[in-house]
């Protein structure tokens, strides 16, 4: 049985959310130029964003920066799951 069967899906599909949710706040608070150079550099750009919502206060950042802390324990996961799998096949 694969044991990454829905962690794996899972995390792609919090991952594509938390792209699109990126380039949509750079497309709407910064303008078309940072939206298109968020869109280019989706990692860097999620950490500079994530980094600069932080301290923020209201819903849509509190999610934000919650989807983004939930795909990054998702990775972890992945990545514990691989290492366990290779060692105890």
């Amino acid at each position: 049985m694969n044991r990454l069967k829905l962690i794996y899906p899972g995390t792609i599909i919090v991952g594509i959310v938390a792209y699109v949710f990126t380039v949509g706040i750079a497309f709407v608070t910064k303008g078309f130029v940072i939206g298109v150079l968020s869109a280019s550099l989706p990692i860097i750009s999620n950490m500079y964003w994530v980094y600069s919502f932080w301290n923020e206060t209201g819903t849509v950042y509190t999610l934000y920066i919650n989807i983004h802390l939930a795909l990054a324990v998702m990775i972890l996961l992945c990545l514990l799951v691989q290492q366990i799998i290779k060692r105890f096949p």
